[in-house]
C-alpha cells in the first residue's frame, strides 16, 4: 500500500508540473504575488517563459530524480519472495498434513519475518550499489575534464 501510494505521489507531481499555469497558483499574502510576478520576469523574461521552463526542463530535471530514487517494481517484489513463499507453504502444509497448527502458525511467522529481513537487505544494498555506481562515474567524469 505504501509503494503504491508513493508511486501515485510522483506521477501526480509530474502532472502537476506538466499542467503548470501560473495563474492557478496562489500567494497567503496578496502583495506578495507583485513581487514574485515582478522576480519571474526578471529572471526568465516573462510569466510564459517561466511556465514552459516548469512544464518542460524543471518537467524532466524531477523525473530523472525520482527515477534515481528508485521504487521496486512490482515484479521485482514477486521475485524476491517467490522462492520464500513455496520453501515456507510447503512447510505450512507438511505441518498441516500432521495436524500440528501451532508448527504451522511458526512457519507463517518466519515466512514473514523472512520477507522482510530479506526485502529490506535487498534494497539496502541495492541502493548501495547505485550510490557507489554514481560516485564512481562522477569520479571518471571529473577525471576526464
Amino acid at each position: 500500500m505504501l509503494l503504491k501510494t508513493h508511486i501515485k505521489d510522483h506521477k501526480t507531481l509530474l502532472r502537476q508540473l506538466s499542467e503548470f499555469r501560473l495563474a492557478d497558483t496562489k500567494c497567503q499574502v496578496v502583495e506578495d504575488r507583485a513581487f514574485v510576478l515582478a522576480q519571474i520576469t526578471e529572471w526568465f523574461g516573462s510569466a510564459d517563459e517561466f511556465e514552459i521552463y516548469v512544464r518542460g526542463a524543471l518537467h524532466s530535471q524531477v523525473e530523472s530524480l525520482l527515477q534515481e530514487q528508485i521504487v521496486n517494481p512490482y515484479g521485482d517484489i514477486v521475485i524476491i519472495c517467490l522462492g520464500s513463499f513455496f520453501f515456507y507453504t510447503s512447510g505450512c502444509l507438511a505441518a498441516l498434513a500432521r495436524g500440528d497448527a501451532e508448527l504451522m502458525w511458526r512457519w507463517v511467522l518466519c515466512y514473514v519475518t523472512d520477507i522482510c529481513l530479506s526485502k529490506s537487505l535487498w534494497i539496502g544494498f541495492r541502493r548501495l550499489a547505485e550510490i557507489t555506481g554514481r560516485r564512481m562515474q562522477r569520479g571518471l567524469l571529473a577525471f576526464q575534464t
